[in-house]
């Protein structure tokens, strides 16, 4: 888990596995057949593609493709109707210029997790595979804690998973209880959240400076250390840009080996 900035290693028993896979069958059994073959797009060496490309389906003895897809046109060719597809963001944010999947052949289930999904990749996946998405979040410590359907809400709350609730703490922290629950302190991770009063609830960021560029956790604050180790810096700032897309941008103060810099080469050649 990168979850705190640095790698650490979590203790997960076969017993939690197979608790968080009847758990997300609960959810999903009724929508994939149990004849369906489940594909993917992401790698099982991280906690989501466990949980969905290998502990589900070998939990609820369904079929899955040992292999993970690398590209679209490939994987729409061996899809069939009523299969599941555990992809992500990623992945989803590039099906621009495919055509549509025909009726007898489009998933029971598209699953994303990772890292939120942008509304204009929700909307080209609704149309392209005829199938809305269903988000899951949650931590390598905690596991699977919610999800929610992009049937058309642009924004809708995470409801918590059959058998899991969350409650907010008082510096606006969420707090995890379920079933499977791995070895983690209290339950609590470093996202923070804003319920709804319906059962649900809202992200609103991380409380450790911890961000999600393409699925892949950043460090701000380590971000900020390594430029400002580099010869001509004296001071640096990271920070998050755009909505759909997000991406870094930093902000760096020169010394004056840096201001030598700047005038003989240019402000696009030091940047």
């Amino acid at each position: 888990s990168g979850s705190t900035g640095a790698p650490k290693r979590v203790a997960k028993t076969v017993r939690q596995l197979e608790l968080e896979a009847a758990t997300v069958d609960r959810l999903l059994g009724e929508a994939v057949p149990a004849a369906a073959w489940v594909h993917g797009t992401v790698v099982h060496n991280h906690l989501y593609g466990l949980t969905f490309r290998l502990c589900w389906p070998l939990a609820t003895r369904r079929a899955f493709v040992g292999n993970p897809h690398q590209f679209w046109e490939p994987l729409l060719a061996s899809m069939d109707c009523g299969s599941a597809l555990v992809t992500s963001p990623s992945h989803l944010s590039r099906l621009g210029g495919l055509p549509a999947l025909p009726a007898e052949r489009r998933p029971s289930a598209v699953l994303s997790g990772g890292a939120p999904l942008p509304e204009s990749a929700a909307e080209a996946t609704r149309e392209l595979l005829g199938c809305p998405v269903r988000e899951f979040y949650g931590s390598t410590e905690a596991g699977v804690i919610a999800s929610r359907l992009r049937d058309g809400d642009e924004q809708p709350p995470w409801r918590p998973l059959p058998g899991v609730s969350v409650k907010r703490l008082d510096e606006g922290r969420i707090q995890v209880r379920s079933p499977y629950l791995g070895d983690i302190e209290n339950g609590e991770t470093g996202d923070l959240i804003e319920l709804d009063g319906n059962g649900g609830f809202r992200l609103l960021g991380r409380a450790d400076r911890i961000v999600k560029i393409e699925g892949i956790r950043i460090s701000l604050t380590d971000c900020e250390t390594q430029l400002a180790k580099l010869e001509g810096v004296a001071q640096a700032a990271v920070v998050v840009l755009g909505a759909a897309t997000s991406y870094l941008a930093g902000v760096v103060v020169l010394d004056s080996v840096g201001e030598q810099q700047l005038a003989s080469s240019g402000a696009f050649r030091l940047g």
